[in-house]
């Protein structure tokens, strides 16, 4: 038995492949793998006709007019630090209204807007209600917004009415 183990051990064909065939094969795939990764292409995509992935995640930038920009930028503050207490659609229905008294103010209202004047509103949101003769409960946000955010806040709530009007429009059709 010890001869036969021997002699299987002794032949190099039977376990192991020789050297040379091992690197033909090996460099046999390593062509392969670089003349398909460097074949030209045979024909060119109208890339208007056709995005490339890049294009059609790329995120086009249309350029606002400055009061729609006021007004965006105006709707992601209100939505950070008012929607809590004047509702996600600025109707005074916020999740902390319940608990306050007077409730907050309702931006939908027509008549407010009638009589309002942005050099109050802006007094109201940075030195808070109180400065102004009205409820303590409205916290002053001067400490928190620069100026730019505070007149971008006014810009987003004298849109509600209209965004307020238009959803009631739809509903009813």
């Amino acid at each position: 038995m010890n001869k036969l183990r021997l002699s299987i051990h002794k032949n190099p064909s039977v376990h192991q492949p020789p050297a040379v065939a091992t690197m033909a094969v090996g460099l046999t795939m390593l062509a392969l793998f670089c003349l398909n990764g460097c074949k030209p292409r045979t024909h060119q995509q109208d890339t208007s006709e056709y995005p490339s992935t890049i294009e059609k995640l790329a995120v086009r930038r249309q350029r606002l007019d400055p009061l729609a920009a006021s007004q965006l930028r105006g709707r992601q503050v209100y939505q950070h630090y008012c929607q809590i207490c004047h509702g996600a659609d600025a109707q005074g229905d916020g999740f902390n209204a319940a608990m306050l008294d007077p409730p907050p103010r309702n931006f939908t209202d027509e008549t407010f807007w009638k009589q309002a004047d942005d050099k109050r509103l802006q007094a109201v949101i940075a030195k808070g209600g109180k400065a102004v003769g009205k409820s303590v409960l409205m916290p002053a946000w001067g400490g928190t917004l620069d100026q730019q955010q505070i007149s971008d806040v006014i810009a987003y709530l004298r849109s509600v009415p209209k965004q307020a009007a238009q959803a009631a429009a739809t509903v009813e059709n």
